[in-house]
């Protein structure tokens, strides 16, 4: 095994005035944080409302284990708890797409394609209603004129055909 890894479900941020400092703390492990699907960053950075994170933790001890960060966002201090998963080889980094946020309310953002070209989405009962064509590493889908309730979303990656769930609500 190389190391291990993980990354948040993404949240927003809410509830504060222009911008303010963003940071992170886990005194045993090397953690990171994107802004609006921009690349992985360690050093304080500013956010403002509305800005989507993810946080990353990458370990070289203990694989497929818990861990907690400790985001601060103009002094105000969440922990969030990420699992790592253990990655055998450089190409399984990232190689799994996030969907957010979930639930929904009709814009879906899908981050980390690294092979993924296209997406199929189904109703809880299994129908096609939209495949959509990846073009780029990060964009957005479009379902606010769908009805709401639970999708699944399917996609290839490599061999793998990989599900996931999303809630429009």
């Amino acid at each position: 095994d190389l190391f291990s890894y993980g990354i948040s479900t993404p949240f927003t941020v809410k509830g504060i005035e222009g911008n303010s400092t963003i940071s992170l703390s886990n005194s045993t492990e090397v953690t990171s944080y994107s802004i609006n699907n921009g690349p992985f960053i360690t050093e304080p950075s500013k956010v403002k409302n509305n800005d989507v994170i993810r946080i990353k933790l990458g370990t070289g001890s203990i694989h497929n284990e818990i861990y907690t960060v400790l985001v601060t966002i103009g002094g105000v201090s969440e922990t969030f708890t990420i699992k790592t998963k253990t990655v055998t080889a450089i190409d399984e980094l990232d190689s799994e797409l996030q969907f957010y946020p979930n639930p929904t309310e009709g814009i879906v953002y899908v981050s980390g394609e690294n092979g993924v070209s296209e997406i199929d989405l189904f109703t809880s009962s299994g129908n096609l209603v939209k495949t959509v064509s990846l073009t780029a590493a990060n964009q957005s889908i479009d379902i606010k004129d769908f009805p709401k309730g639970i999708y699944m979303i399917r996609y290839k990656n490599n061999s793998k055909v990989i599900y996931s769930k999303i809630l429009l609500r």
